[in-house]
């Protein structure tokens, strides 16, 4: 498992957090998101073996 920190341009609400952790929920290898709109970053956990595409 690996965490990497994203930077999410414009995310400035609850509701175009829940949209962008809905997307990235669903993307193979994808094990946890947490998105700080504060900061406009995302913060994502992912396990490299089953591959993030």
């Amino acid at each position: 498992m690996k965490t990497i920190e994203l930077k999410v341009d414009g995310l400035c609400c609850s509701d175009c957090a829940v949209k962008v952790e809905k997307v990235l929920k669903d993307t193979r290898g994808i094990k946890d998101i947490k998105t700080l709109t504060a900061a406009e970053k995302a913060v994502v956990t992912y396990d490299e073996a089953e591959g993030v595409y």
